[in-house]
């Protein structure tokens, strides 16, 4: 049905009885004698001056009506400009505002020729334009008179056209759009890197510059400032293009397109600035006006360079040669230029350059998206590579903190939770046939990877230690992790719980132990792997049957929402429940490092 509806359109134009404006002659300035239908415009010039010196600009045309029309004559105007029209001296109606400039992207206007303006063969059109944008400055009005069904016929005509030369470019934007929202979704689930979330955005402001030609299309009223604004932000996100192309090599951009960037922003915000100043303002905008938007253009595709240069093997070059940029981005400028010229000024594909931007922004698009492509292969490979080596860390670290095994004489209970894949808590039951149990609890600082090999050293020096006593146990593991280069240090506290009831403890920086809910006064020493040589006093205390509490400061440091501690108080509540009931308490106050909670008693 559409298609039919399509097919009557264009059958019914053909045949549509319009009469164009002919000799058409120019004049700017402003004088409202220059309306009447007897003026001398002898005078004027035949196109609209190049140069401009007023905001103003009049135009004067004949129309010719060979036969009558069905029913009133109407004009049909379709001008960049605000406008106000005259037919043979009288006002016959306007389009935006005319002192102003403000108008809307739905340019069409049917206006019914007034009775007193007469409806002979031979009528006199005058048009006072008041420019709105820079870029119709000589832009010349296009005008036509008919009646008002075959000039609707014409306009709807003219709008479908419209729409197939640009077809290309809104497919485009369609694609663009279901890149941006893959992409996006991507970054959302933290599957992808900064680069895929650049090209996501610049993805996605490719279609949002096409919904003001939309609307116009659409026949709905929308402000030229409210399109221009919709281009500087599609414009705008362009200019990210040379970031998202040294990022997806990870290189630094340089300081070139970081400053150039403000530099083409502040080109695209004058142009709309221009709407807003008052017309007394836009005198010497007008004048230089082709000047500053054929320099801003240049500056804007040297800018753009940078999607190529990216490439350039910076490193072969040197630092001192990195100065081949600027010829680089004006090669690529020439190039940009003379390829627009060569399809949109010869109309080579159709005079809106729309399948020139399509393909092109096509090409970039495909190009970028082979590179994501590949980079996003690679690094889902590094994320699995990295995923099987932290498998392997857990479960070495398994091996390293092993599950309460039950040793005569002795109740014990253990619970760890780690704050990462793998943590930097430990601990080690190390029973001998006397009947003593060696009980070691530490902590090393940091998380994650290096806190995981610091955990294996430590234990590797407990098992492989043939000392009992809690002080020689931490100068052996002091030894055997000072001048590891990591930077970083171990708390212990190691207990030796002797088959008389007797604990000998020494505590090297780590949180004393609790027993009967209260903390145990042990003199500490220094931390582990700080100092070559250091001394770790040791206190004796009588446990009977009560049990001691070691825990990392992982369960003293947990945060609650209101950023309150767990704290030394609360932890000391704690101490009398079983150890599992602590960590998970700790879990739930709000985990911020490694939880390791030990429990030992006398059975």
């Amino acid at each position: 049905m559409r298609s039919g509806l399509l097919l009557l359109i264009f059958s019914a134009s053909a045949f549509a009885q319009v009469y164009e404006f002919r000799n058409c002659v120019f004049h700017e300035g402003d004088d409202p004698a220059w309306a009447r239908s007897d003026y001398d415009d002898r005078a004027w010039l035949s196109s609209p001056p190049d140069t401009r010196t007023s905001p103003y600009l009049w135009a004067r045309c004949a129309v010719s009506i060979a036969r009558p029309v069905n029913g009133p004559l109407y004009i049909q105007i379709e001008a960049p400009n605000a406008w106000i029209l005259y037919v043979n001296g009288v006002r016959a109606g306007s389009y935006g505002n005319p002192e102003t400039g403000r108008i809307t992207m739905d340019m069409f206007r049917e206006f019914v020729v007034p009775r007193d303006a007469g409806t002979g063969p031979e009528l006199r059109i005058a048009l006072r334009s008041t420019v709105s944008i820079l870029g119709a400055l000589t832009a010349a009005p296009l005008g036509v008179a008919g009646s008002k069904t075959d000039l609707e016929l014409r306009r709807d005509r003219a709008l479908i056209k419209r729409v197939s030369v640009l077809l290309p470019q809104f497919g485009f934007a369609i694609v663009q759009l279901g890149v941006a929202v893959m992409l996006l979704t991507l970054s959302l689930s933290g599957r992808t890197h900064r680069a895929a979330i650049l090209l996501g955005i610049l993805a996605m402001t490719t279609p949002l510059d096409d919904v003001p030609v939309l609307l116009s299309f659409a026949g709905l009223s929308v402000p030229l400032h409210f399109g221009l604004m919709a281009s500087l932000f599609f414009r705008g996100f362009s200019a990210l293009n040379p970031f998202f192309a040294y990022s997806i090599l990870g290189r630094k951009t340089p300081r070139f397109y970081r400053y150039g960037v403000a530099v083409v922003l502040a080109f695209e915000l004058w142009q709309i600035a221009v709407l807003f100043l008052p017309l007394s303002a836009r005198v010497w905008l007008i004048r230089y006006g082709y000047t500053i938007q054929i320099v801003g253009s240049g500056l804007w595709e040297i800018y753009l360079s940078g999607l190529v240069t990216a490439f350039l093997p910076w490193r072969v070059l040197g630092r001192n040669q990195r100065w081949l940029l600027i010829p680089n981005a004006l090669l690529f400028s020439a190039v940009s230029f003379w390829l627009y010229a060569f399809t949109v000024e010869r109309r080579i594909y159709n005079a809106s350059g729309s399948l020139y931007v399509t393909v092109v922004g096509l090409g970039f698009s495909l190009f970028y998206a082979i590179v994501i492509a590949f980079r996003f292969r690679r690094v889902n490979e590094e994320h699995q590579s990295f995923t099987d080596d932290m498998r392997s860390a857990r479960e070495v670290q398994r091996r390293l903190v092993p599950e309460v095994q039950p040793i005569p004489g002795f109740r014990i209970e253990a619970a760890y939770v780690p704050a990462k894949e793998v943590g930097g808590d430990f601990y080690q039951f190390l029973p001998a046939e006397d009947g003593s149990l060696l009980v070691v609890v530490g902590d090393v600082s940091g998380k994650g990877l290096d806190a995981a090999m610091v955990v294996a050293a430590a234990v590797g020096a407990l098992r492989g230690n043939p000392v009992r006593e809690p002080k020689a146990v931490l100068a052996c593991l002091n030894r055997a992790l000072t001048g590891r280069g990591s930077g970083g240090f171990v708390t212990c506290c190691c207990a030796l719980f002797r088959a008389n009831g007797t604990v000998e403890i020494a505590n090297a920086g780590h949180i004393p132990p609790y027993l009967d809910g209260r903390e145990m006064e042990v003199e500490p020493g220094p931390p582990l792997g700080l100092i070559e040589e250091g001394s770790w006093p040791t206190t004796f205390v009588e446990a009977g049957s009560a049990s001691l509490t070691f825990v990392s400061d992982g369960v003293l440091e947990a945060t609650n929402a209101r950023g309150e501690l767990l704290g030394f108080d609360r932890l000391a509540d704690l101490s009398v429940k079983p150890a599992r009931e602590i960590a998970k308490e700790a879990e739930r106050w709000g985990q911020e490092d490694d939880i390791t909670v030990v429990q030992v008693a006398y059975a």
